[in-house]
């Protein structure tokens, strides 16, 4: 489990390691966009910090609504990470300070202060965790827009084709169309909420 540091403040007993580390490193995350440049950061930190590697692509909330102005950069980030001390029974966990790599499309305006998944259902799910009405929505929408396309087939062969049936192959694409409609009505109502919220 890694906590990234923008949502807790250093344990009492982490203070001192994470401001060495931030120090070294000139802050708490940095861009890495080639292997000299990693290794470099890398370098400056203790040999024992673990690296913890995000599995998911994340982008800058700024373009949540639009990458195609985004290029794709790596963002290592300082994080406390839970993990199994050294020399201590198999149940009991230790904090200490970590590095997590990610994968993160940027804007150019230099490295984002919040990211979100770079797939909808990511995206959604972040947004109901963090108690996020329209990222929620955003990622919702996605899923949605995802299915309706599946079934179709934009961007693809539809999955329609594997149907013989021609009228079940017509509700097929009837159910896409409804899909594409939420998710034109999902986007009208998060342009109304972002007024009030």
């Amino acid at each position: 489990m890694s906590v990234d540091i923008e949502m807790e403040e250093p344990p009492d007993d982490l203070q001192e390691a994470f401001a060495a580390a931030e120090a070294a490193l000139g802050g708490r995350r940095v861009e890495c966009g080639t292997a000299g440049e990693l290794a470099a950061w890398m370098a400056r930190l203790p040999a024992g910090t673990p690296v913890l590697i995000d599995e998911t692509p994340r982008v800058d909330v700024r373009l949540a609504d639009g990458i195609e102005n985004g290029q794709f950069t790596t963002m290592a980030t300082l994080v406390f990470d839970a993990a199994k001390a050294p020399g201590e029974s198999s149940t009991a966990e230790a904090w200490r300070v970590g590095v997590r790599l990610n994968t993160v499309v940027v804007d150019g305006l230099g490295l984002p202060d919040d990211t979100l998944p770079l797939d909808a259902y990511g995206m959604a799910l972040q947004g109901v965790e963090q108690r996020n009405l329209l990222v929620t929505l955003v990622g919702q929408a996605g899923v949605l827009r995802w299915m309706a396309n599946t079934l179709s087939g934009q961007g693809g062969e539809p999955m329609s084709l594997l149907v013989d049936d021609v009228k079940l192959r017509a509700e097929l694409a009837v159910e896409a169309d409804r899909m594409r409609q939420a998710v034109h009505r999902l986007d009208a109502l998060r342009e109304r909420l972002q007024a009030v919220l």
